[in-house]
């Protein structure tokens, strides 16, 4: 009623806007606000064609527009008076919508009842997101329901009704967004990182082939490598930098000799060219 009296709608015609409307005036030239005032987003086409309004204008008793604006105005005041009737008599709508992913193709979807009705039945509406196809309908009259056969990964809108013989409760929606499967968000994740790891790897091998840093790399794993007892001699780097040094006590074949190479003295080599004194040397140690 408030609203019809914010319109400024005639006296007689706030009788329309009543708990029990009249309509035995003409109220046409209010029949938009009229419309705007008693719309409850809900469907009074079967009251709206008992009280013998054309089927050019039952659109109006859902809440859409009509064709035929300057006839159906005439009937506006029978519609407002059926969204009256049908909302007094109607179940209240479900409140605290909820669903959970149980399984990668089913969801558990849950509400709460505002008022006990045994008369009263509960209809899920449901399609694929951005879809324009059909709804599924699931109908039951307990305050949760299982809804499998979804597509894995894919949303869908839905829709929660209440209703009984005499009308139903505005629709209650929801966007039921299927995440269930964080094992598979794991897997690609891992999946990621290895594949990170191996192209590292790849970049990293490339990049030592054109600087050539592979080189280097190889020889200091040579250089890493153990001695090996088998070579006939190995050479060092002489520590003197410019003077070569002569290793003694290495040369004999008899058992002293296993103990004299801790005794060894380095001596520098006499009668060696001045050439051969300047820069690194290297001396060679014959094993017996």
């Amino acid at each position: 009623l408030q609203c019809c009296v914010d319109a400024k709608i005639s006296e007689k015609c706030l009788r329309v806007c009543s708990v029990n409307p009249e309509i035995d005036d003409d109220c046409s030239a209010f029949s938009e606000d009229l419309l705007r005032c008693a719309n409850d987003g809900r469907d009074h086409r079967s009251c709206c064609m008992r009280s013998r309004i054309p089927p050019d204008c039952l659109s109006m008793c859902s809440g859409g527009k009509v064709s035929n604006n300057a006839l159906c105005s005439i009937f506006a005041a029978r519609a407002v008076a059926c969204m009256i009737r049908g909302h007094e008599r109607a179940p209240l709508p479900p409140t605290l919508l909820h669903y959970e992913n149980v399984s990668p193709d089913s969801v558990k979807i849950s509400w709460t009842e505002t008022e006990a009705d045994p008369y009263k039945v509960y209809a899920i509406y449901y399609r694929q997101e951005n879809s324009d196809g059909d709804f599924t309908v699931v109908k039951t009259s307990k305050t949760e329901v299982v809804i499998g056969g979804l597509d894995p990964n894919t949303n869908y809108d839905l829709a929660l009704v209440s209703a009984n013989a005499l009308g139903h409760s505005p629709f209650l929606e929801t966007k039921i967004i299927n995440t269930f499967g964080s094992t598979r968000g794991h897997t690609f994740i891992s999946a990621f990182f290895f594949a990170f790891l191996i192209a590292a790897a790849a970049s990293f091998v490339v990049y030592t082939i054109r600087t050539n840093a592979w080189l280097g790399v190889v020889q200091k794993l040579h250089r890493s490598q153990p001695l090996s007892d088998r070579d006939p001699s190995v050479a060092f780097e002489n520590p003197g930098y410019g003077t070569e040094v002569q290793i003694r006590g290495l040369a004999h074949s008899d058992p002293i000799a296993a103990t004299e190479w801790q005794n060894a003295d380095l001596e520098v080599a006499d009668n060696l060219p001045t050439e051969a004194n300047n820069g690194m040397r290297y001396a060679k140690l014959n094993s017996a």
